[in-house]
């Protein structure tokens, strides 16, 4: 009796799994339901993470948002769309402008991530974090996966052919300039100094820029060549914002005591730009002909557009937005708007003219 009862009891316990899996995975299930909602969360607007088809949204007259995440350092990628890190969590998201399709490329937490330094293909990445003592950087190859720290860097800048970084290292009692592998393996200091609170920028194949602040906010700018010749361009001005040409020829700064100006350091000329805008709200266009501007208008935002010396032009005026970043895409029919009030994405069509 006991036999049987035994016997009996595994009969339930396995029809009561094989009834529980199939209402887990039948079609309109629980556990497909879960799984669906799980997907389209995951797979915002009309997209979703197994890379299905999404049809083209209509974009809309004016100004239109392009995401709804908060996102950190976005930038444009070669096949129009944009990349960017979410600012609440680490991940990292593609979206596509005209269908707004976005797609989650990575659900790998990253907890104190504050900004990222992208290489010129996207491909490689430096990561910056809060660390108990300061910022912390860390370098990943999307790749071949291959991560690490950098220590003791203060701000790093990726060659143009995506295949060094220049590092600022920090010293005793200054700042080197160093170059390096993209993993900062190989390292050569080509500049030691005592400046104190340096940024780098690498414009051009043999040329690097060196911005550099002291403790009563006057910055200074200085050229760098690879060998590590130095040559400063900018002597002792404030609010000190720069934006280099694509090819890294010429340079869009403003400060308080210039305005806006374009410097072309091998003919040695500035031009004065009648525009109050400032240059961290500017995108030049490819061809570093003309350049695009955010200007504040007593609250709304305008979007002017203007060749050197030349007078600007109105894209498009009220837009309700305060933005702390533009960049066009990079088939160059959309500027991108990052919000400053809740690091959202916008976009607005550049038409044909534009």
């Amino acid at each position: 009796m006991k036999k049987e009862f035994s016997i009996l009891i595994m009969l339930s316990a396995l029809l009561g799994s094989s009834l529980t899996g199939y209402f887990l995975t039948r079609p309109g299930g629980g556990g497909t339901d879960i799984l669906n909602r799980q997907s389209a969360t995951l797979g915002r607007f009309s997209g979703d993470l197994d890379g299905g088809q999404a049809s083209t949204l209509p974009i809309p007259d004016g100004l239109f948002q392009i995401s709804t995440d908060a996102a950190l350092s976005p930038a444009a990628d070669a096949d129009g769309s944009i990349v960017y890190y979410h600012a609440e969590n680490g991940f990292v998201s593609r979206v596509e402008i005209e269908s707004r399709r976005n797609i989650l490329v990575s659900q790998t937490a990253l907890p104190g991530l504050r900004n990222i330094i992208w290489s010129p293909d996207r491909q490689k990445v430096v990561t910056v974090f809060s660390g108990p003592q300061g910022l912390v950087f860390q370098y990943f190859d999307y790749r071949s996966y291959a991560h690490g720290d950098l220590p003791n860097v203060t701000d790093a800048a990726f060659s143009p052919d995506n295949n060094r970084l220049a590092l600022v290292q920090q010293t005793g009692n200054g700042s080197n300039i160093v170059l390096a592998g993209t993993d900062g393996s190989n390292p050569v200091t080509i500049l030691k100094t005592r400046l104190s609170h340096a940024s780098v920028v690498w414009q051009s194949e043999k040329t690097l820029s060196l911005i550099t602040r002291d403790d009563t906010g006057v910055f200074n700018m200085y050229l760098l060549s690879d060998g590590g010749a130095l040559t400063k361009v900018i002597d002792g001005e404030t609010r000190l914002k720069a934006a280099w040409s694509p090819d890294g020829s010429k340079l869009l700064y403003s400060t308080a005591e210039s305005g806006l100006t374009i410097l072309d350091p091998m003919a040695g000329s500035r031009t004065q730009q009648n525009l109050a805008a400032e240059a961290d709200l500017c995108a030049w266009r490819p061809g570093n002909q003309r350049i695009i501007c955010a200007v504040d208008d007593r609250g709304t935002t305008r979007i002017e557009e203007f060749e050197p010396g030349q007078a600007s032009r109105s894209v498009a005026s009220e837009l309700i937005i305060s933005p702390e970043k533009i960049f066009l895409s990079s088939d160059e029919k959309f500027l991108v708007l990052l919000s400053q009030s809740d690091h959202s994405l916008y976009g607005l069509r550049m038409t044909t003219g534009d």
